[in-house]
């Protein structure tokens, strides 16, 4: 599993706890400083830690069957290229989660106070399958959420076989 963008830890706190025992877990982050953080706080030997970009990971093709990436991609000035190096790095039939900042009322906040864009579904659906990517199916944390439709967009693209 490569957790992208894995920041203080916040996805791979939840893979450490659900994925399987044996599954080799890689954070990348463009912060050093980040890592340290995100190995302090997990106190756990059991990720691999690299600080890498998002749009050249230093992983050879097909090197996962699992990525997370969350809320990285709306800080990229092209999304295909981000989702074009997560599908090099998938092996065929791998899937990747995606959370990113959606246009809402809310996504317009997170926006200014991060400083980055935000996407609505059918944006962010033409540029999964520009690179080849298959939208499986939206995710939501609460059906309240999907009510609401709050939470930003949560996404599990498959790279097919």
């Amino acid at each position: 599993i490569l957790d992208v963008g894995s920041g203080a830890g916040q996805i791979v706190t939840h893979l450490l706890k659900y994925a399987d025992w044996n599954a080799q877990i890689t954070c990348v982050d463009l912060s050093h400083e980040m890592l340290r953080r995100a190995r302090n706080r997990l106190k756990s030997h059991r990720p691999r830690h690299a600080v890498a970009d998002v749009t050249q990971l230093p992983f050879v093709d097909g090197s996962f069957d699992c990525v997370t990436c969350g809320y990285v991609l709306e800080h990229l000035p092209d999304v295909r290229a981000g989702l074009r190096e997560l599908s090099r790095v998938l092996e065929p039939g791998g899937r990747i989660l995606v959370m990113a900042t959606e246009d809402t009322f809310a996504g317009a906040w997170t926006s200014r106070l991060w400083a980055c864009r935000t996407y609505n579904r059918d944006e962010l659906y033409a540029a999964a399958h520009s690179v080849g990517l298959r939208w499986q199916k939206e995710l939501w944390f609460t059906r309240v959420h999907k009510a609401l439709r709050a939470g930003g967009i949560c996404v599990e693209l498959v790279k097919p076989q």
